[in-house]
């Protein structure tokens, strides 16, 4: 028994961390998040852990020239505890994507190309977005978050 309440054994099961790669910079960001949502439930229902720098630090950061470096240093921070890379491709590949696959590729990454299943993928041309009451937004659309760490760069 603890302070905080009881103490209770748990098996906690968890696959593999992946780092999702998928179009955001260019064209219709909220598309490109819709997009991603899709390709971490996507990565999810294969038994995944999925995780996206362009996902997460666009939540708290605007994509702007200030703070993108620090999106991909937290996205090269975060690849290293990954088992692998997904990079998806329903859309193309963006250059950020073939930057960031051409990084991966010179250092050893483990990475593969991905679609999304064709059932998902009519649902996100449809305009839909995957199961779950989450929806991702751009931080350029909400009050600016300022961030400082040594990590980042901040």
């Amino acid at each position: 028994m603890s302070e905080r309440g009881q103490v209770v054994d748990a098996e906690i099961v968890c696959g593999a961390i992946v780092l999702i790669e998928s179009p955001y910079r260019n064209g219709d960001r909220e598309r490109n998040l819709r997009y991603l949502a899709w390709c971490e439930y996507d990565s999810v229902r294969r038994g995944e852990v999925p995780i996206a720098s362009h996902g997460n630090c666009t939540a708290y950061w605007p994509e702007d020239d200030e703070h993108r470096p620090m999106g991909s240093a937290w996205r090269d921070a975060v690849r290293k505890i990954c088992s692998h890379v997904a990079y998806y491709g329903d859309l193309g590949m963006s250059a950020g994507q073939a930057a960031a696959e051409a990084r991966d590729s010179k250092e050893g990454v483990q990475a593969f190309r991905r679609m999304l299943p064709m059932d998902m993928k009519r649902e996100f041309d449809a305009g839909n977005s995957p199961p779950g009451s989450m929806k991702r937004v751009p931080a350029d659309s909400m009050r600016p978050f300022h961030f400082y760490s040594t990590i980042f760069g901040g």
